[in-house]
């Protein structure tokens, strides 16, 4: 009984912890990295929100399958930043703003908004 008790509490410790540690642990890993996404995908602790991104050229790499690839700041509502990837089947039309439904660094997807559509903090400073 004790040797089921111990195992059933070290799987759990292993389904609970790993990806809060898993998480911890690459943090700055923003460099397109797919385990780093898929952490804060499935990651209970991390909740779902808006970030807000300009785009422009600079930010964007074309793929060998024609996507692009953006890797720039994402802004929070309360002004707060950090960096996102994330993929467009075409290139991004320079100065337009963009909500991005994020997950940590994992992007689930995004649409164009205006500059008037911006929490109000971010209307100034984007």
């Amino acid at each position: 009984m004790k040797k089921i008790i111990l195992l059933l509490f070290s799987l759990g410790l292993i389904v609970i912890g790993g990806p809060i540690i898993g998480s911890a642990t690459t943090q700055n890993m923003t460099d397109g990295n797919d385990l780093a996404q898929q952490w804060d995908r499935f990651n209970l602790l991390i909740p779902r929100e808006a970030v807000y991104v300009k785009t422009a050229h600079q930010y964007g790499t074309q793929q060998a399958h024609g996507d692009y690839l953006y890797r720039q700041p994402a802004y929070r509502a309360d002004g707060s930043h950090y960096e996102v990837v994330f993929q467009a089947p075409r290139a991004l039309k320079p100065n337009h703003y963009l909500k991005l439904d994020a997950k940590g660094r994992f992007v689930n997807s995004w649409t164009v908004v205006s500059k008037s559509e911006l929490p109000v903090k971010l209307q100034s400073s984007l």
